[in-house]
């Protein structure tokens, strides 16, 4: 099956806020969560800021769902620092406490610290809003983007002018591969451009390990599409960006809100589509065995050779008509760390996008955890990217 695009692209999802997220019960550690979500969210403001350039309009998430998100991240922030001070105040006890253990920082002390933070952040906010000449009922909007606050920046910064011409300019992935290599730096622009500061700050910021840590409310994997094929042709004005969820296992119903978001935007039609082709992928072998290998291999490469005749279908159709797309998928490994990664079995035989970096089929092919997908077979950020690529690629309507 040949998924339909639909009339219209969805990315505006509601965000109510609840009168009180769920932190954990002890306030050492609700601090320690909390300090890494305002560290993350200072991180990101910044990222934006002054880095815009000339963006295309017609982009489905611009400045302006940037800031209604960032904004409604920043209240949520707010009204948790808000609660952790009326802790502290209604248990005397909490005054003596240090965090993280065996530092020199008590709780209150980290309390004053994270609430100066938020305070910069506001105003980096308030200061993007008026360079960009956004309304100021932007802040308050009742609907949200669908996708991350990251997510959003990459839509700008990968969109402004002068980086669509130098892809638009490249001719072929050898030429592609060096653009894309920057991009592992401009996802993580939100972490390099603050991170001496953060080293600065009296060691209150340092309660995350900067390099083991990987809980940071950012997605996990990217996959960006150029919008080129590998002769260099355009297939779609604008480089579409596309993540795996959200991570906030700090706050269940805030992440339970946000996966609603991402479901939304993907559709239960490619929801229930994934499930069943992945049934057919686990149905041809899940035996480590070189002969399940070789048929996965001959499986993402288009090969029907070896494969059972029921599954010559997996070869002949696609989810979504991507297959001459050019992308590249990146993985954060850490706060600091961003490498180049495969698309995986699943991806590579729904999406099929051409890859920059040269694939080593026998690796995925060992690396297929099928298993792992069973309730979210729609995990993966090439889902996310493929819809819009699908969509502007196959639909006759221009409208986002």
């Amino acid at each position: 099956m040949v998924l339909t695009p639909p009339k219209r692209y969805r990315t505006l999802y509601p965000l109510p806020l609840p009168d009180k997220l769920e932190l954990s019960p002890d306030p050492t550690q609700a601090s320690l969560e909390y300090t890494e979500y305002c560290v993350s969210l200072y991180y990101l403001v910044m990222g934006l800021n002054e880095r815009l350039g000339d963006i295309e309009n017609e982009l489905p998430y611009g400045p302006r769902h940037f800031i209604a998100l960032l904004t409604q991240y920043y209240s949520i922030a707010r009204q948790q620092q808000e609660a952790l001070e009326e802790e502290l105040d209604t248990r005397p006890s909490l005054q003596l406490l240090l965090h993280p253990a065996g530092s020199v920082v008590t709780l209150p002390n980290l309390q004053a610290k994270i609430k100066a933070r938020l305070n910069k952040v506001l105003m980096l906010i308030q200061s993007i809003t008026r360079l960009l000449g956004l309304p100021k009922e932007i802040e308050s909007a009742p609907l949200v983007a669908n996708i991350s606050v990251r997510e959003c920046r990459l839509w700008c910064e990968l969109n402004t002018a002068d980086f669509r011409q130098r892809l638009q300019s490249a001719r072929g992935t050898a030429e592609l591969l060096p653009i894309m290599n920057e991009v592992s730096n401009i996802i993580l622009g939100d972490v390099a451009i603050v991170s001496d500061q953060v080293d600065q700050d009296e060691g209150v910021f340092k309660v995350h390990n900067a390099k083991e840590d990987t809980s940071i409310v950012s997605p996990y994997v990217y996959f960006v599409c150029t919008g080129m094929d590998k002769e260099g042709n355009k297939l779609h004005n604008l480089v579409h960006v596309g993540c795996t969820r959200e991570r906030f296992p700090m706050w269940k119903p805030l992440q339970q809100h946000r996966d609603d978001a991402r479901n939304d935007l993907i559709g239960q039609e490619a929801i229930d589509e994934w499930g069943k082709w992945r049934e057919q992928l686990v149905k041809l072998g899940m035996a480590t065995t070189d002969a399940t290998f070789r048929l996965r291999e001959n499986l993402m490469q288009g090969n029907t050779e070896e494969l059972p005749e029921w599954a010559h279908e997996l070869v002949t159709k696609k989810l979504r008509a991507c297959s001459n797309h050019v992308g590249q998928s990146f993985q954060q490994v850490d706060w600091n760390t961003i490498i180049h990664m495969g698309c995986c079995m699943l991806c590579k035989t729904t999406i099929s996008f051409e890859e920059i970096k040269e694939k080593d089929y026998r690796k995925e092919a060992k690396c297929a955890n099928l298993h792992r997908k069973k309730h979210c077979p729609h995990s993966c950020a090439e889902v996310a990217t493929s819809g819009i690529c699908d969509f502007k690629t196959r639909s006759s309507h221009s409208e986002l």
